[in-house]
């Protein structure tokens, strides 16, 4: 298992040099450039990335898509097809729709069925770079999103967050107090693409109940679930963090502060960590590595294979029968 954990380990600590890629768009003549309304269908961690784009102040209108095929897709200009193994049911499904409804669309991924339908209907499409998981390789599905959606990160802005480095020691200490409980993840709305990678982190690699909520949002419902703490043994068993940045507003930051001494007298493990950067996107790249760091030694405090994902693969042996 040591090795396991060793590779991973390498494989996290060269995270931010993804951003230092450049994409190949192949049949690039025929990408929809000026798309204005575009969605973005994929599942797990193929569909991470897509959630930065939202936060971006220049990206275009993006919508993002986690299921089968719906009819309001087809009011779509482009439709961005993204998964890593390329084998994706949900995501499948989607492209032989908007084929059907003649919609512009592009594919980003590593391979697979995508890869080679792209390659048979000249789709425009970006082969991903090789990754040991999906969850661990949202910085190349970023650039390549980022290029087909016409919003690609410069040459200048990748190498900076190339640089970024999340300390490893903190966030490896931080995981030993939560190792074994149900985690729940808060943060703003700018900072929920870093929260929700941390939560699909927790489940994939640590094999760990989590869930994620955005504030003001799950304050004004939500925090009233927790009165009953001790009746729920929530003491015993849940973790809270708090994922918060210098640019959140300070009224919620305002909220964090009273809400976390409300929910540490009721006994509840809670931490509030703050990510670093000069804007979103360096946020980003630091709170999805320091997620990482965080999760992987979750994983070896619960003594699981990080790799493992069964029970998904399971479900989805059970689905083609």
């Amino acid at each position: 298992m040591q090795e396991i954990y060793d590779k991973l380990q390498n494989e996290v600590n060269k995270f931010p040099e993804q951003f230092s890629w450049r994409p190949k768009i192949e049949n690039e003549d025929k990408l929809n450039k000026a798309a204005g309304k575009i969605a973005i269908c994929g599942m797990g961690g193929s569909a991470l990335a897509a959630n930065l784009l939202l936060s971006q102040p220049k990206a275009p209108d993006v919508r993002i898509h986690r299921d089968y095929w719906h009819d309001w897709l087809s009011d779509m200009d482009l439709i961005i097809l993204s998964s890593f193994s390329g084998n994706t049911e949900e995501v499948l499904d989607c492209l032989e729709h908007a084929r059907k409804h003649e919609i512009d669309v592009a594919v980003s991924s590593n391979g697979g069925q995508l890869i080679e339908l792209a390659k048979e209907h000249e789709l425009p499409y970006v082969q991903l770079h090789d990754a040991l998981q999906p969850r661990y390789a949202i910085g190349y599905s970023y650039i390549a999103l980022s290029a087909l959606a016409n919003a690609p990160v410069s040459d200048t802005t990748g190498q900076t967050l190339s640089k970024i480095c999340a300390d490893e020691t903190s966030f490896r200490e931080l995981a030993k107090i939560f190792a074994g409980k149900h985690m729940v993840y808060y943060s703003s709305s700018q900072n929920f693409a870093t929260t929700y990678v941390w939560k699909i982190l927790t489940n994939e690699s640590a094999k760990q109940p989590s869930w994620a909520n955005k504030l003001p949002e799950f304050n004004h419902n939500e925090l009233q679930g927790y009165v009953l703490a001790d009746q729920f043994n929530l003491n015993d068993n849940l973790g809270i963090l708090f994922i918060t940045s210098n640019d959140d507003h300070p009224r919620n930051l305002k909220r964090i502060e009273i809400i976390s001494k409300q929910l540490s007298d009721r006994g509840i493990q809670v931490t509030i960590v703050e990510i670093n950067g000069n804007n979103t996107l360096e946020r980003a790249v630091y709170g999805w590595q320091a997620g990482m760091h965080f999760t992987l030694e979750l994983a070896r405090q619960n003594d699981v294979n990080p790799e493992e994902v069964k029970i998904i693969e399971d479900l989805k042996e059970k689905l083609k029968q």
